[in-house]
């Protein structure tokens, strides 16, 4: 027999793949878990409980599938648009925002079936919107209620190349003062960026430094343009690879002197890349990757590493929105085809690559669109959510709220003489989770869009959060320590104590067993509060794998910075 003590102190490298369960000389198998739901994993290392979703609203026609695009003027002046069958909705300060005591909404002309392959670039109060079947657009606000899009009239030398028969461009970007399109259905390869400052005039002229540019990609196969993205040089992605529109160093892009290059051969989809300090994000044709495409100043070229190299199985119902979240942990979140929600927390420079799986409360939930927005204090994700509720199907906008740990939420302040709660139709004949001053009740069922409750005596104007029930689970990799005879894995094994370490937690499971939060000094009329430090079980039993699992059924919080204990293994 050996005993040994020990420790995981972090959790960044996320849920890894099941094909590493056998690489125990790999220094991230002993960062990672063998899952992650419904977790977040710190920059810092240790892994905390993602906050609930608050409802907001419904979409406009639950049958039809919406997107959302986010609208940013400033930290102050940031819109959530819900992107429709032929409309466009708007969302403001964590609500809808209404005219006339209704929604308010412009109409638009892309279908259902053409929301997935917009892409847009804002610049103030406007934003250029492109699909390949119809003419670009011009979204304008002047006006929390006062949207307008209309079809630019842009300035040609001669007769335009964006017809409805010869196609519009697929994709569009601001860079260095001139407004990009690319890529449309017969010049597929081919890039036109406007006069400088004069973002609507594409007339050549001369060829002067300031006037329009036009050129088409050179290579040995037929590369459909899906992106376009600015950094260091102009970024395209194309099915077939990545390239750079380059210029001599030190002088500003010319029609003279564009110089287009390709840099990798992975090929892209058509998801909006995502600017992360010097690095870009993108989907791989396949949609299984996310590659980080960078420059690196010794080769004086780019690279794209895969991101999801260690957790490949995580995308496996393949990639379809994503946006990033850069307050305040730095997350990538993303939805697949098939509903799912995943997170990455991105942290290059401490080498923070952490994927975990979101499972959204409710019945048949898929998450359909994810969209990120800037506020004075943080990011804040926006989601689109595809549910059945009372046996319809419905679709619901809800926004992640790091104060309430319930799905399709609602959150108030009631006083003792309050015995039911109203709000909840969005939810009706569904079982919710109840939440009073940080004290969870018995769940309610809602019935005519109101659960009754009973306040407890000498509670006054207390926090209240009713929605939908979700669980968070960390589970590690299987222990491999304490062998004096080599390695451990298959050994007989028993964790005769395990210590988590824990931060602002309350309610918990460890491999089963409920952990006691309230001691006899915590009065019965008030809550349990939040605890801080190492909880203990003891003798969890034999077996040959020794995997802890970290469980939260509650609607509380959940923070665990480590794991540590005694360990026996037989020889």
């Amino acid at each position: 027999m050996a005993r040994v003590h020990p420790f995981q102190s972090n959790f960044t490298a996320g849920e890894l793949s099941p094909r590493l369960e056998g690489q125990i000389d790999f220094k991230k198998y002993f960062n990672g878990c063998s899952e992650l739901t419904n977790m977040i994993v710190y920059p810092h290392g240790g892994a905390t409980r993602r906050g609930g979703t608050h409802f907001v609203s419904e979409v406009k026609d639950s049958t039809k599938e919406v997107r959302l695009i986010p609208f940013e003027f400033n930290v102050t002046q940031s819109y959530v648009l819900e992107f429709g069958d032929t409309y466009i909705r708007f969302y403001k300060d964590n609500g809808q925002i209404q005219s006339g005591g209704s929604a308010y909404e412009i109409s638009t002309p892309y279908l259902e079936a053409e929301l997935t392959e917009l892409h847009f670039a804002q610049s103030a109060d406007v934003m250029y919107i492109c699909h390949s079947g119809h003419a670009p657009r011009k979204l304008s606000r002047t006006g929390h209620t006062s949207w307008t899009l209309s079809t630019p009239t842009f300035t040609w030398a001669g007769s335009t190349p964006w017809t409805s028969s010869n196609g519009y461009p697929r994709t569009v970007s601001f860079y260095e003062q001139r407004l990009f399109f690319a890529g449309s259905s017969t010049y597929p390869q081919t890039i036109w960026g406007s006069q400088t400052a004069d973002y609507e005039n594409f007339d050549q002229g001369t060829g002067l430094a300031d006037e329009s540019m036009e050129y088409a990609i050179a290579t040995n196969k037929v590369n459909v343009i899906r992106w376009l993205q600015p950094s260091r040089d102009l970024i395209v992605g194309t099915a077939g690879g990545e390239f750079k529109v380059g210029r001599p160093q030190g002088e500003p892009l010319t029609p003279s002197n564009v110089m287009v290059t390709q840099q990798t051969t992975y090929g892209s989809w058509t998801i909006p890349p995502i600017q992360i300090g010097n690095a870009i994000l993108f989907a791989q044709r396949a949609r299984r990757k996310i590659r980080e495409f960078s420059y690196q100043f010794q080769s004086d070229a780019y690279i794209a590493p895969d991101m999801t190299l260690l957790s490949e199985h995580i995308t496996a119902g393949y990639l379809k929105d994503m946006d990033y979240q850069q307050e305040p942990d730095s997350v990538i979140w993303a939805c697949t085809a098939d509903g799912k929600m995943l997170s990455l927390t991105y942290e290059r420079p401490e080498e923070v690559i952490a994927w975990a799986e979101h499972e959204i409360g409710g019945t048949s939930v898929e998450v359909e669109s994810v969209s990120v927005i800037t506020n004075t204090t943080q990011d804040q994700l926006w989601v689109a959510v595809k549910r059945t509720v009372n046996g319809s199907v419905v679709r619901h906008i809800e926004y992640l709220d790091p104060d309430i740990n319930v799905d399709s939420g609602i959150t108030g302040t009631v006083s003792t003489a309050t015995t039911s709660v109203s709000g909840l139709s969005h939810l009706e004949g569904e079982t919710v989770k109840l939440v009073i001053n940080d004290s969870v009740f018995p769940d309610k069922v809602v019935s005519s869009g109101a659960i009754s409750i009973s306040v407890p005596t000498g509670w006054t104007n207390v926090d209240i959060q009713v929605g939908l029930g979700y669980t968070s689970t960390l589970k590690t990799m299987r222990v491999e320590s304490g062998s004096q005879a080599g390695k451990a894995q298959g050994r007989k094994k028993r964790w005769n104590e395990v210590m988590v370490r824990l931060l602002d937690t309350t309610g918990v499971k460890i491999n089963g067993d409920q952990l006691p939060f309230r001691t006899s000094s915590t009065p019965m009329s008030s809550g349990i509060g939040l605890f801080t430090g190492d909880k203990r079980v003891t003798n969890l039993g034999w077996d040959r794998d020794g995997i802890i699992e970290i469980k939260q059924e509650q609607p509380l919080p959940l923070t665990v910075l480590g794991i540590h204990g005694t360990l026996t293994v037989s020889d």
